[in-house]
């Protein structure tokens, strides 16, 4: 997107051009008495005159959302160079059985989406209340979108907690006057994936002659369904010689045959019963697995999930008085989806008894007589469906004035965001189903009786399985002045307060609280509640006529987790009008979430491990060796707050009002992380029990007199979240910005943004440290960290007429996994999509616009990642968290404007 718009005109000549064009978007805070515009940029409290700030901030403005054709935040997001997939979480990644319905959240800086601050209009809203960390780009309606300003820079000496990557601040429209309606139909090339889109706005009143403005708009969605097996991309698990991810639960069952593992009966009886018949293409037997018939999930999943999108937002100004303005803003999104996933995995056991035991099977593998234990997917039932219902309330209302000289902003938030997941079809409950399959009725291998898919249909779940709410109430007050006078300037004082409480719940129905519900696992019901209050400060002073300087404190008070203080200064210094430099160092915090603190505490069974300091000595295969431990997991309160540092320092050169050419270098280092791992690997981080970095999440007994050197056996294994490890990532984010002056055939302009990292580096719980750039990530926050990620827009307007260009791109990285065939890791492709749009705007009011998305019908890169497909239900064969199958996409749009 477009470089952050200049400076302006009387001060340099920096950018002035790209000045210009923002001061006509930008929102009035105050005016200099010759006519010059402060506005409120994000990343301060100050209003500043100069829009190129002493930390970089990205601009992207509605004109160039439109001309993108972007329709949702979660589109736009992936257009910031910043953002990577790496903890980024997108729709394409949700099946129905995802812990994250309706969710699409953005991390910059391969920091997570827990540590990037979403605003609206400055403010937090309330975070999605199954995480209780996001904020759910789904529901910020793009037709709503003023601008949006990203600051590629910490800021929690400004904002608080979770700003640590960066902020995006999307900022609404607060006026419109007249009425305007537009209307929108994409389809691709290729059958599957279109979606419409309607808006109305319409606005009156006016400040100067009204003393009042007020507007209103409608938003409404429909996206249609893409499903896997609709491209060739993401239609199968299963790529001969490069990626297996076939699933041993299949149909016609597998039965468990002791030490030789899952076989089938359909197979050649006198060759093994390999190459059993399946059902094809649902299931098959592989080259590497020939006795069985293998799962391909990939019939069954979405690549799109079909939505309905509702929004509505609105906003009054009043001026009641010459210098003071009421001022109310209103939020509300209804989304609701469908998501599609695989029947459920059952694996019982089939009595000999039953009609449809294999007798010669179980003869040929001497099991004659015996239950045997199978592993189904019944198409049947067929596949687990949800529709999640998200709702999100947000309402801001506040004053804003001048008194004796100090402009201040006083106002009040409450948001809301509640999440109503339903079950539809295909999840069965346990308690229900066992016996029906242990009665021997259900044929495993074959077709059943009306009768008995009438009964398997009875043990499904069709209802509400989890509820969840989550609750911000907010007051904040906000002063700046300038205080006194330098040689080079005003020096500009800002001062406020903050004070708002978190309010999380979380419902599960009492057959997912009881862990009934076949393959959802287990979900105790939560509440929590936290306050927080704040205070801050902010100088910014002219040390002399080229070079200023801004120091900013805020402290944070958590009544669960303590206080935070953190510093910034930031530093920016303009030798001529031709150049400027900047730096910036500050500090920054992320406080554990509530559900990581206050989730109900629970014990399970971990998988068959061994106690790496007593098994190889006791051999104990009762005790030691080969057991399932007692794991704790849930919230543990003594979590404390992650800590961050850091800096950054770059510049712009303009050499013309045409010409803006920019680069900053960044460091980040995030301490004491919030982490959480796997059972395997705390065993492993403590080889002797006695020494190592996750001992202490070891609880074990007394030691036994039979074994003085060995420590005692163990009796609990605490699997909840803790503080541990450190990231350290540095990078170069570089901008540019080139236009023409008028020429016969129309004004041409060319943007790009780009960042390149240079170093990802995660430490272990060995205390090493693993590099993480440039590779597919397979555990933890799923995608990948490229070297580097563009976006490129060219514009061409002349008269009436309109055309852009934009690009965006992704460079290769390495799979997580080696090649089947070659046993080697292997090159996953550049991801380059290149768009077109074209418009034509009428005197009326009317405007015609036409547009290719994805012009070179680009396929997603191949990769051998199998995170997608196991953990959040994904199609395989690429990664989701970037890359997207559909294809060529044509799209029209009409607009109509009434003044």
């Amino acid at each position: 997107m477009s470089l952050r718009r200049g400076v302006h005109a009387r001060r340099c000549m920096l950018g002035a051009a790209m000045a210009l064009a923002f001061e006509a978007e930008a929102q009035q805070v105050d005016a200099e008495p010759d006519g010059r515009i402060r506005v409120m940029v994000t990343g301060s409290n100050i209003p500043t005159l100069d829009r190129e700030t002493a930390v970089p901030v990205q601009v992207i403005t509605r004109e160039e959302i439109q001309r993108a054709n972007i329709q949702t935040a979660a589109q736009l997001a992936n257009t910031i160079s910043a953002a990577v997939s790496f903890g980024t979480f997108t729709e394409n990644q949700v099946n129905a059985n995802s812990g994250s319905p309706g969710l699409a959240a953005v991390g910059l800086r391969g920091l997570t989406f827990q540590r990037t601050l979403i605003l609206i209009n400055g403010r937090r809203i309330a975070n999605y209340a199954f995480s209780g960390t996001a904020t759910d780009l789904n529901v910020i309606p793009v037709a709503a979108i003023e601008r949006v300003e990203v600051l590629k820079d910490g800021a929690s000496a400004i904002y608080g907690a979770d700003a640590i990557g960066g902020v995006i601040n999307f900022i609404l429209l607060d006026e419109f006057r007249g009425v305007a309606a537009s209307a929108q139909y994409s389809a691709p090339q290729d059958p599957g994936g279109w979606s419409n889109h309607f808006n109305v706005t319409a606005g009156y009143g006016s400040l100067a002659q009204q003393k009042f403005d007020v507007y209103g708009m409608l938003d409404y969605q429909v996206f249609g369904t893409l499903t896997a097996r609709d491209r060739d991309a993401s239609k199968t698990f299963y790529i001969p010689g490069n990626f297996d991810q076939t699933g041993t639960s299949s149909f016609p069952a597998n039965v468990t045959i002791p030490n030789l593992g899952p076989r089938n009966p359909t197979g050649d009886p006198a060759n093994g019963y390999r190459n059993p018949t399946c059902a094809p293409p649902i299931s098959f037997p592989t080259a590497n697995n020939p006795n069985r018939c293998n799962f391909d999930g990939a019939y069954w999943l979405n690549t799109i999930n079909p939505s309905e999108r509702f929004a509505t937002t609105g906003a009054l100004t009043w001026q009641f008085a010459p210098e003071h303005l009421f001022y109310a803003q209103g939020l509300y999104a209804r989304n609701t989806f469908t998501y599609a996933s695989t029947p459920t995995n059952l694996q019982p056991r089939l009595p000999a008894s039953s009609p449809f035991y294999p007798r010669e099977f179980a003869q040929y593998f001497a099991l004659d007589g015996q239950p045997l234990s199978y592993q189904l997917r019944s198409p049947e039932l067929g596949g687990r469906t949800s529709e999640p219902v998200i709702e999100q309330w947000n309402a801001v209302a506040g004053v804003k004035g001048n008194v004796a000289g100090w402009r201040y902003d006083v106002a009040y938030t409450y948001g809301v965001n509640e999440i109503d997941n339903r079950y539809t079809s295909g999840f069965v409950l346990t308690s229900a189903i066992a016996p029906l399959l242990a009665s021997g009725r259900v044929n495993p291998f074959g077709t059943n009786t009306p009768e008995v898919v009438d009964a398997l249909e009875a043990t499904q779940f069709i209802g509400t399985a989890s509820e969840g709410k989550s609750s911000l109430s907010m007051l904040d007050a906000r002063a700046w002045n300038s205080i006194f006078d330098l040689p080079a300037g005003p020096v500009s004082l800002a001062l406020g307060a903050e004070a708002r409480q978190w309010r999380l719940t979380s419902t599960s129905s009492s057959a997912l609280a009881r862990g009934d519900i076949a393959n959802a696992g287990t979900s105790p019901s939560l509440s929590a509640v936290r306050d927080i209050w704040a205070v801050f400060a902010e100088v910014n002073a002219p040390l002399a006529k080229t070079f200023e300087a801004n120091f900013a404190l805020r402290y944070d008070h958590y009544n669960d987790v303590g206080g935070a203080t953190n510093p910034k200064v930031s530093l920016r210094w303009q030798p001529d009008r031709t150049l400027l430099f900047r730096a910036s160092a500050g500090t920054g915090f992320r406080a554990p979430s509530l559900i990581s603190m206050y989730q109900p505490t629970t014990i399970v069974d971990s998988a068959l491990l061994s106690d790496p300091a007593r098994c190889p000595t006791t051999n104990n295969f009762t005790r030691d060796c080969n057991v399932a431990f007692k794991t704790l997991g849930g919230g543990d309160p003594d979590l404390k707050s992650e800590n961050s540092s850091q800096w950054g320092v770059g510049g712009i050169w303009s050499p013309s009002p045409f010409v803006a050419l920019g680069a900053d270098f960044f460091q980040i280092v995030v301490e004491d992380l919030i982490s959480g791992s796997t059972v395997q690997d705390i065993l492993a981080g403590c080889p002797n029990g006695v020494t190592g970095t996750t001992c202490s999440r070891i609880v074990r007994g007394p030691v036994q007199p039979e074994y003085p050197t060995l420590p005692g056996p163990i009796q609990l294994i605490k699997g909840t979240l803790f503080n541990l490890g450190t990231i350290r990532t540095q990078g170069i984010d570089v901008t540019a910005q080139l236009k023409t002056p008028p020429t016969p055939y129309g004004d041409f302009s060319l943007a790009l943004q780009g960042t390149y990292i240079l170093r990802y580096l995660q430490q272990q719980l060995d205390g090493s440290y693993a590099n993480l750039l440039n590779q597919e990530i397979s555990t933890g926050a799923n995608g990948a960290i490229p070297y580097w990620h563009h976006y490129l827009t060219l514009n061409w307007n002349a008269g009436p007429w309109g055309a852009t260009i934009t690009e965006n791109f992704v460079k290769g990285t390495w799979d997580a996994f080696v090649d089947a065939t070659t046993k080697e890791r292997r090159r996953i492709g550049n991801y380059d999509i290149w768009n077109l749009s074209a418009s034509y705007s009428m005197m009326t009011g009317l405007q015609l616009s036409l547009g290719v998305k994805n012009v070179f019908d680009r396929d997603p890169p191949f990769s051998n990642q199998t995170w997608s497909t196991n953990n959040n239900g994904a199609a395989g064969g690429y990664d989701p968290t970037y890359a997207n199958p559909v294809g060529r996409v044509f799209w029209a749009e009409l607009r109509y404007r009434f003044r």
